[in-house]
């Protein structure tokens, strides 16, 4: 279901206010929880942001109506606990 809301939102960003509006509400929070998974993982600020933008493009990435090889959680949470969370 997220993918088709997430795809239906991009069709309609530059025809509404409203929709352009949630989601940036939606992506600041999403951006907010990689940035919070993130912190105390000793990474510079710079490569904190870094990760957040890596993150944001997967993200977007999941969420176009193609055929994936697996579901976009699978492939964040594995970016974040096996990637981010080995450098601990």
């Amino acid at each position: 279901v997220t993918r088709y809301l997430h795809a239906a939102m991009h069709e309609r960003l530059d025809k509404s206010p409203e929709v352009h509006a949630a989601h940036e509400r939606f992506m600041t929070w999403l951006t907010g929880l990689v940035r919070e998974t993130v912190r105390g993982y000793g990474f510079s600020e710079e490569d904190q942001e870094r990760v957040v933008e890596v993150a944001t493009f997967l993200f977007e990435g999941f969420n176009v109506l193609l055929p994936l090889p697996r579901p976009g959680h699978e492939m964040m949470d594995f970016l974040l606990t096996r990637l981010v969370g080995s450098n601990t």
